[in-house]
């Protein structure tokens, strides 16, 4: 939860402050003086300070920033919330490093958008706490101080490489890799090339002493997505990171569109399955893996008896629901294994990997007899169906479609209804 100080004496202001700790549900501290704010601050991680400038005593708002800026906690944001208006405080005040200077008859809406956008980056330091990162440089003192960065921040998540083919042979997935450019025995340029060949979706960030915009030109042409420049501050490094972070989010949600556009692409539209071109691509794959690990793959080639009938004696709408129905029903009654595709028509294409030929027989046995206990459409139609199944040899898929459209054909002429194998 996002953790607020608020320094000041004015008890209104504090009443108001905490209102909008419980509308934006933050933890909110108060202290009166300054100095007991430093009591908190060293005590709690505090995310915002919101300070007056008025104070009884010798203590001064501006006196307060400054011993901050000098500390510790410098890399904390300040807003200033007071009643004066003085545009040379104001601009002394953002040249120490305050966040911004409200004034107090007119703040509120400000306020709200800057502790909107400090919880932004908060849920942005919570997302790279749960990152895998991946960091190559060959120089150890380098990776020590982006080390310290991490450990400051929480940051565990964290594999450190000197060595680039360790990184490029490793069978770890990163969402964020930070690459030292200047690499030995292979450039910089290659490894981003083939982290980018291997992960389209992750963040490459490149950290190098390098200023030759020809050569930064080219780093950024090559897949990397940021570019730093060495010496860097801790700070501004962090920033970068969660910056990053949003880059990733941006990739990942590209990805998931292009995923469920690949999808829709490949899938027939009126009954969800597998259109032709698509399941024929799959029964390929599976034949290549079938060829790496000898594991068995069996097909089907199914369709329903007397369509035409159907279509004839009740209209295309009904063989359109029977079609659909049964599609349906394929995708609940078959192994969630298979692939299943629409061939053409009332012909499916159905692709079991891990499959023996008896374990196939006995999976569309059990179809059948299911599809022959049923009714389909409103119209309360019997089906039948006829299945033709084989098992892989060595044979492409043209051969092995061929082979079960064959005994698809030969059940057809043997009655229906029927499985041939």
């Amino acid at each position: 939860m996002l953790k607020v100080l608020h320094v000041d004496e004015n008890l209104f202001y504090k009443e108001v402050l905490k209102g909008i700790s419980i509308e934006m549900d933050f933890k909110y501290f108060f202290s009166s003086k300054p100095l007991k704010a430093f009591e908190i601050i060293s005590s709690n991680k505090i995310d915002l300070i919101i300070t007056s400038l008025q104070f009884q005593g010798n203590e001064t708002g501006e006196e307060f920033i400054q011993q901050l800026k000098e500390s510790e906690y410098k890399s904390i944001p300040i807003i200033v919330l007071t009643s004066a208006d003085n545009q040379q405080l104001k601009e002394r005040l953002i040249n120490i490093g305050i966040l911004d200077f409200l004034k107090k008859d007119d703040f509120y809406e400000k306020l709200i958008l800057h502790i909107s956008k400090l919880r932004t980056g908060d849920f942005l330091s919570y997302q790279l706490q749960n990152m895998k990162i991946a960091v190559l440089d060959d120089d150890k003192l380098q990776l020590l101080m982006i080390n310290d960065v991490f450990k400051n921040n929480n940051i565990t998540n964290v594999d450190y490489y000197t060595n680039s083919k360790d990184l490029l042979s490793s069978n770890q997935e990163y969402c964020i890799y930070i690459i030292d450019y200047m690499l030995p025995y292979i450039s910089g340029d290659k490894v981003i090339e083939k982290i980018r060949i291997k992960d389209e979706y992750s963040v490459i960030m490149v950290i190098s002493s390098v200023e030759d915009q020809n050569v930064i030109s080219t780093i950024f042409s090559i897949g990397a997505d940021d570019y730093i420049t060495k010496p860097y501050s801790a700070n501004i490094f962090l920033a970068r990171l969660k910056a990053n972070v949003r880059t990733y989010n941006l990739l990942r949600k590209l990805k998931e569109k292009n995923s469920k556009l690949e999808q829709i692409i490949k899938i027939d539209g009126f009954t969800g399955l597998l259109d032709h071109k698509y399941i024929i691509e799959q029964l390929e794959q599976e034949i290549i893996k079938y060829s790496r690990g000898r594991s068995p793959l069996s097909i089907m080639m199914l369709d329903i008896d007397g369509f035409k009938l159907i279509n004839d004696n009740y209209g295309h709408q009904c063989g359109d629901e029977v079609v659909l129905e049964l599609s349906n029903l394929l995708q609940g009654s078959l192994p969630k294994i298979s692939f299943i595709g629409r061939y053409g028509g009332d012909e499916f294409l159905i692709v079991i990997p891990e499959s023996n030929l008896a374990d196939s027989c006995s999976i569309g046995e059990s179809l059948r007899k299911e599809i022959e206990s049923l009714y389909f459409s409103k119209d309360k139609i019997k089906l039948t169906i006829s299945i033709g199944i084989v098992e892989l040899r060595n044979e492409d898929s043209f051969e092995l479609i061929k082979r079960a459209d064959d005994l698809l054909y030969k059940a057809k002429n043997n009655g229906k209804n029927r499985i041939e194998y």
